[in-house]
């Protein structure tokens, strides 16, 4: 492991803790904004349970420049909600050391120790896809299991949150648009017709395996297709710039 030097190290540390523990961040910061994700970027399926006063939760796909930055949002945002609903805290978004010092020592050991690995990986200056896969299956293994709760279901390439079963049930198959046509729908409708047919050409490409992130088509239609799984109660077009 290549660790940059102790002021390097905290520079950078303290840089990724003030852009992801914002407790906004998930509303505010284009990681969860598809239309302007780039090629080779990597991919996150957020999903938080939240403690609303009916319940309710939400999941979306969030792109990632780099492996720490998908790795901060985990450390700073994630685990903070999750130890706070841990501690039974009626405060929310302090740093995760606030919430730990109100879990009892018996509890309190295992997250401490992930907590610490998770600093040690952020302060690397080479994190791989091999430590990030780690970092998030043990990170699914602590905080997936209790409400609230914040799970990645699936992480990798844009491809790979394409085929998550979740996400590629909504995709618009042969049989819908037989149906909706028959129904007359897209006579008054073409709107709807265009992007059915562009979900419809991503499914094949999907399922033939030649969805290519470098051509500009395939993306187009995959920002257009992940742009609609937002839940528009999350993530109100105003929101974003």
């Amino acid at each position: 492991m290549k660790i940059q030097n102790g002021g390097e190290q905290m520079i950078e540390y303290d840089r990724l803790k003030k852009k992801w523990s914002d407790e906004n961040v998930v509303f505010n910061n284009t990681v969860f904004y598809p239309k302007i994700i780039k090629p080779k970027c990597f991919c996150m399926q957020y999903s938080e349970w939240l403690i609303w006063e009916d319940g309710g939760g939400y999941s979306a796909p969030g792109f990632f420049d780099t492996f720490k930055d998908a790795l901060a949002l985990l450390r700073f945002r994630a685990m903070s909600f999750v130890l706070a609903g841990i501690a039974e805290s009626e405060e929310y978004w302090k740093d995760v050391e606030f919430y730990l010092n109100q879990i009892e020592k018996s509890k309190r050991t295992k997250y401490q120790k992930f907590i610490n690995k998770f600093d040690a990986t952020l302060k690397d200056s080479n994190i791989t896809l091999e430590k990030t896969t780690l970092l998030i299956t043990k990170f699914n293994d602590l905080f997936s299991i209790q409400e609230p709760y914040v799970e990645i279901p699936v992480w990798g390439s844009i491809i790979d949150i394409l085929k998550f079963k979740d996400n590629y049930e909504k995709l618009c198959d042969n049989k819908q648009i037989k149906r909706t046509t028959k129904e007359g729908f897209y006579k008054e409708h073409p709107d709807v017709y265009k992007k059915d047919i562009e979900e419809n050409q991503l499914k094949k490409l999907i399922d033939t395996n030649t969805f290519n992130e470098e051509n500009k088509a395939h993306m187009k239609a995959a920002r257009n297709f992940l742009y609609q799984l937002r839940s528009e109660d999350i993530f109100p077009d105003d929101i974003f710039p």
